[in-house]
């Protein structure tokens, strides 16, 4: 057992301050609060120092809202840091793949953030000559610290290098100096292959493996999904984002959702390091073990039904559905600062009576949040199929156009029974309609007077409907 100085430090990652997720304003200050909260958690927790493994801004293009916001943010951290433990939590941030658009861009927000003496950036420098990284300690007069040592604890820092990152584990593992006395975090910004589907990442290799010798504990960040590697031996940390960036990490991939949060960890023994993840709530959370995040609802509705016959019908059964899901306009009352005002990924599915052109989305969104409470609605069709737009004709039978136009018209009118006892008639109607829009100049006026009276004859009587209009 090798006795050294207690330590304990939140570990988080991607923060994307700034990012307006769906181009709604609140969401940016969603985001912020979620970082707020884990910086009032380190202040509660008695923490040592805060990781910061990058992307901490949306972009390298933030706007003054954005910076003005998270200067206030940590201005004031410090000051309550001061008061409650009467010392400063340091926050020890890199530079991920968003903190610089640009990779060979010198400037970013972090390095403005660091000359205001609000974070420690660490950004060793790649010595080309000598092929190493300059771990240079922390001090406030140097420019690319690589290295901070706090307490026991050494904090080594490597910026985004993208795919190239491979070629440098080696490199890595040459500039850090042995030293069995320290607990060593080694902070990057890549993600490992096959935690995240669709995604490539950096295969766990023999260079990456070997770093293990000299690192008790690699802080990443860049996916956005909560990952410990390898399994029953973790040394590898992937706390995921403070906040849902995507839709995929609501829906996930299969239907299973990101877990996403912090690690909080604490150091007594660097063989047996306690460490705890606190995840992401979906929406307000009473526990102090979960961070606060806007409520999203992801129901699925079934609208391929008999009864459904047009979209304004399904528009009116997707409303009572939701009440399943969300509680009903004028009794909740809440504003867009409430997490618990929900966004709505609404996925429709089924194969529907009427063509698939009548699907008005826009006019769907319009009903869900003028009845209900929510703060934006976003909604996926691409599971609805029409029987209508379904229909296909026999194209190798030797067909005239007139029996190819009857055919298609009879099966249109077959997919409603209720119009099956007056086919022939429907028919007709269609075929003289389709003449006269022909013409040069169809009356419109004229067609539509056409079809009422034609209504009025042949249907609404029989269906014994007084109803003219």
């Amino acid at each position: 057992m090798i006795i050294m100085q207690p330590i304990k430090f939140i570990h988080m990652a991607d923060t994307h301050l700034g990012f307006q997720f769906y181009n709604i304003p609140e969401r940016k200050r969603d985001f912020n609060r979620a970082f707020n909260w884990v910086l009032n958690k380190s202040i509660k927790e008695e923490v040592d120092f805060i990781l910061l493994a990058g992307d901490v801004f949306n972009t390298n293009k933030s706007d003054p809202e954005t910076v003005a916001a998270i200067y206030q943010m940590i201005s004031q951290f410090k000051l309550n840091s001061m008061e409650k433990l009467n010392r400063e939590i340091p926050i020890i941030a890199i530079e991920g793949n968003h903190d610089r658009s640009n990779y060979f861009s010198k400037r970013s927000w972090l390095r403005f953030l660091t000359e205001l003496k609000l974070i420690v950036l660490l950004s060793p420098k790649f010595n080309t000559e000598e092929n190493s990284f300059d771990f240079v300690p922390y001090s406030e007069n140097k420019r690319n610290p690589g290295m901070i040592r706090i307490k026991d604890t050494c904090i080594y820092g490597v910026p985004f290098y993208s795919s190239m990152i491979n070629n440098f584990f080696p490199v890595i593992y040459d500039s850090i100096p042995d030293n069995s006395d320290t607990f060593n975090i080694l902070m990057m910004h890549f993600g490992i292959k096959g935690q995240v589907k669709y995604r490539s990442g950096i295969k766990i290799s023999k260079n990456l493996n070997l770093l293990h010798e000299k690192v008790d504990y690699l802080a990443l960040g860049h996916f956005h999904k909560q990952y410990a590697l390898p399994r029953n031996e973790e040394w590898i940390f992937n706390p995921g984002s403070l906040e849902t960036n995507d839709a995929m990490e609501i829906w996930g991939i299969d239907d299973i959702s990101y877990p996403r949060g912090i690690y909080l960890v604490e150091v007594k023994d660097k063989k047996y390091p306690n460490i705890r993840h606190i995840p992401c709530a979906n929406g307000e959370s009473e526990s102090s073990e979960e961070i606060p995040n806007r409520r999203f609802c992801k129901p699925l509705i079934e609208i391929g039904r008999s009864s459904l016959r047009s979209f304004k019908d399904t528009i009116s059964f997707i409303l009572k559905r939701l009440i399943i899901h969300l509680e009903a306009k004028g009794t909740t009352n809440l504003k867009k600062n409430d997490l618990e005002l929900p966004i709505v990924l609404l996925t429709l599915a089924g194969t529907i009576s009427y063509s698939r052109l009548e699907v008005n989305i826009n006019e769907l969104k319009k009903q869900i949040m003028k009845k209900y409470d929510v703060l934006d609605v976003r909604i996926f069709s691409g599971m609805v199929n029409s029987k209508i737009d379904g229909i296909v004709v026999d194209s190798n039978s030797e067909k005239s156009i007139e029996e190819i136009e009857n055919e298609v018209f009879s099966l249109l009118i077959e997919q409603n029974p209720d119009y099956e006892p007056h086919k022939n008639e429907i028919i007709q109607l269609m075929l003289d309609l389709k003449s006269s829009l022909l013409e040069p100049k169809p009356n419109f006026d004229q067609l539509k007077n056409q079809i009422k009276s034609w209504w009025k004859a042949q249907i609404s009587l029989q269906n014994g409907d007084k109803n003219e209009d």
